[in-house]
């Protein structure tokens, strides 16, 4: 069993460029490897796609200086519990 917790985060209008949101969702994943992936993502804007019991994925654009040079994304699958 790992540890568990509750993520939350407020950010002001002017900090959302857009959102879409269908329902709460619960899903567990590996805090090490979602803190290894913010570690390195320098952009401002991303992109994050989450549902009960699915991968999750991160996008973002890779910037050199103020250009957008490409693009990568991470996807991170749940730890599925047994019951």
């Amino acid at each position: 069993d790992g540890d568990e917790a509750e993520v939350g985060m407020k950010l002001t209008p002017s900090q959302i460029e857009g959102y879409s949101c269908t329902g709460p969702t619960k899903s567990i994943y590996s805090l090490d490897y979602l803190l290894a992936f913010t570690k390195v993502i320098r952009t401002p804007i991303i992109t994050v796609e989450q549902g009960t019991d699915f991968p999750v994925t991160i996008s973002f654009g890779i910037q050199c200086g103020q250009d957008i040079i490409g693009s990568a994304w991470w996807v991170l699958a749940p730890r599925i519990e047994n019951d």
